[in-house]
């Protein structure tokens, strides 16, 4: 009777086994491209951060020497604003390194169009910033 237990029992995990390892392998893979998906998001989150500061940083520049200049001389001319827009574009493209672009690339599919909106939309905001700032004095 004990023999005929034992011999169920390992024919019952001989069954089993393969089951529970084909299981425990496809949770191994779901968990490993979890990981793989989250570190991805943080690497081109960490690459959307950088590119812009760099934006700003750049369209904070071309204001300070260039477009501030030119308003003071009553010469921002619709001419002027493309150059300053170029410049801030060319200024950002110099400052982004080879893998950020690629990343950049894959997220948003075009780079210039992504530079051009996000220059468009940090130009907004910064003179969104200091009519508030304005209007507070």
């Amino acid at each position: 009777m004990k023999q005929e237990i034992q011999t169920v029992l390992v024919q019952l995990l001989i069954a089993i086994i393969p089951i529970l390892s084909a299981f425990i392998v496809r949770l191994l893979n779901l968990k490993s491209n979890e990981i793989k998906q989250i570190t991805k998001n943080n690497i081109f989150d960490k690459y959307i951060d950088y590119a812009a500061d760099i934006i700003k940083k750049s369209v904070i520049a071309v204001n300070q020497t260039f477009v501030e200049k030119l308003k003071e001389q009553n010469t921002f001319t619709p001419e002027k604003q493309k150059e300053a827009f170029e410049l801030a574009k060319k200024k950002i493209l110099s400052m982004l390194n080879e893998d950020s672009k690629k990343a950049l690339k894959s997220i948003y599919g075009d780079l210039n169009t992504f530079l051009d909106a996000q220059i468009e939309a940090t130009v907004n905001n910064l003179k969104n910033q200091n009519i508030e700032k304005e209007s507070k004095e």
